[in-house]
């Protein structure tokens, strides 16, 4: 059998079983009177999800030499140095949500965090951000363990999915501007929001009345009716992949409001829900703008044009797949929403055209004005687009100029080129809304 790689780094639930076995130890010394005695386990516990992260981040104690009020542990990006959270540690019979919100707390945001701050009480975690108004409020929480009694267990019962709750919590809110390039972190990162988002609104018992206009929607915009267990993930992985759509065509993606992504895409159905997003009962009841703003500060943070290389500049049609599989996997299995990588959607089309050409002694192939193209599960479009730029291409091949090779691909996606997709969220940002990809 081979040996368990001792370097390799730890699971985020293994990180957070081994913090409670730890905390549990301290307390049964009864020795522990104050929050310092916690603070190698708190250390341990962030230290280990940042091993995790891109850029590394390492949790340290107050560092010798600083005077004055620093914060009791802070999170520091491992390459730079740099302090990117700021952590307020105390006692597991303190209130977390008293916490967040404490004097001690907007010290340390306003003085060290950039605003933002991250608090513990052993058994939860907590991050608070200074509003627009200059208050500092809870963003977000993630709960260990039931209650304070739980720590006292030898083994203390970690809440299913808390440790990766919070690893992603982290993630979240401690990575800086244009930093980001992996788009399996952005992945990670937008599905975060949108789970807080979808949580929200399974808790409210009216969200179906809520959610009528939307229904509405997106049944008249585009003729979907979506099945009861569909319909809160559908609509919100639209929102946020919406956002992401309107993102990627922003003036400035490192100041990107998403109150300004309906001006930003040719998104009728999009507006229309954003739309609907903004009354205030849906305010009041779900907080939408505010996970939506947080998800938007995620895009500001990511190196849009590193994130377009990744996807040879087709980040709309190629990112879904894995934001989909990040954010609801299942739903992803159910609808078969699979990456097809480009250059295997152009093989597959210039095989069916040398079909067309050789078997069926169709000359023009794809191009012959004869030719029904059918796309069943049309996602965002990869196939048809892979189609148009074949026309294009083929066409021009022929002898035709290039602006009659452009009419050409017009042509067919006006007259033959058919797609049927049931997922809001991919037909919306579709290449085929507003433009033909490679054919203009």
């Amino acid at each position: 059998m081979p040996k368990a790689d001792a370097t390799a780094p730890l699971s985020a639930a293994e990180a957070a079983q081994r913090y409670l076995n730890d905390v549990s130890k301290v307390r049964a010394t009864g020795r522990a009177t104050t929050e310092t005695s916690y603070y190698p386990q708190v250390n341990g516990l962030l230290t280990a999800l940042g091993r995790r992260a891109r850029p590394r981040r390492s949790a340290l104690n107050q560092p010798r030499g600083i005077d004055g009020n620093f914060p009791d542990v802070a999170l520091y990006e491992d390459d730079s140095n740099v302090l990117v959270m700021p952590v307020e540690a105390k006692g597991a019979d303190v209130d977390l949500g008293a916490l967040v919100v404490s004097a001690q707390a907007r010290r340390y945001a306003t003085s060290f965090g950039g605003g933002r701050v991250l608090v513990t009480n052993l058994r939860g975690f907590a991050v608070g951000e200074i509003d627009s108004t200059g208050t500092l409020v809870e963003r977000d929480r993630v709960d260990l363990v039931t209650d304070e009694r739980a720590l006292d267990a030898r083994r203390p019962a970690l809440l299913p999915g808390s440790a990766e709750r919070l690893a992603a919590l982290l993630d979240a809110w401690c990575s800086t501007r244009a930093a980001l390039r992996d788009p399996q972190l952005v992945a990670r990162l937008l599905a975060y929001h949108g789970r807080r988002l979808t949580e929200a609104i399974e808790a409210t018992p009216d969200w179906k009345t809520l959610l009528a206009p939307i229904v509405a929607s997106l049944r008249d915009g585009l003729e979907v009716e979506l099945p009861k267990e569909l319909l809160v993930p559908t609509v919100v992985q639209t929102f946020i992949y919406g956002l992401f759509a309107a993102w990627l065509e922003s003036d400035d993606p490192q100041d990107f409001q998403w109150v300004d992504a309906t001006y930003r895409l040719s998104m009728p159905v999009y507006a229309d829900m954003l739309h609907e997003i903004l009354t205030p009962a849906f305010v009041r009841r779900f907080g939408g703008p505010g996970t939506l703003t947080a998800a938007a500060r995620v895009l500001t943070w990511v190196d849009r044009d590193a994130f377009n290389t990744a996807f040879e500049g087709g980040a709309i049609e190629y990112f879904y797949e894995p934001f989909l599989a990040q954010f609801d996997p299942d739903l992803r299995d159910r609808l078969g929403v699979w990456y097809t990588p480009a250059a295997i959607a152009e093989y597959q089309v210039a095989r069916v055209d040398h079909h067309l050409r050789t078997d069926l002694g169709i000359e023009r192939g794809l191009a012959d004005p004869s030719v029904v193209v059918l796309d069943p599960a049309v996602g965002t479009g990869t196939y048809l687009a892979a189609v148009l730029r074949h026309i294009h291409r083929s066409e021009i091949a022929r002898g035709e100029p290039a602006s009659i090779a452009a009419e050409h691909a017009r042509a067919a996606v006006r007259d033959r080129l058919i797609g049927f997709e049931v997922l809001p969220a991919a037909s919306d940002v579709s290449p085929f809304h507003d433009r033909l990809t490679g054919c203009e």
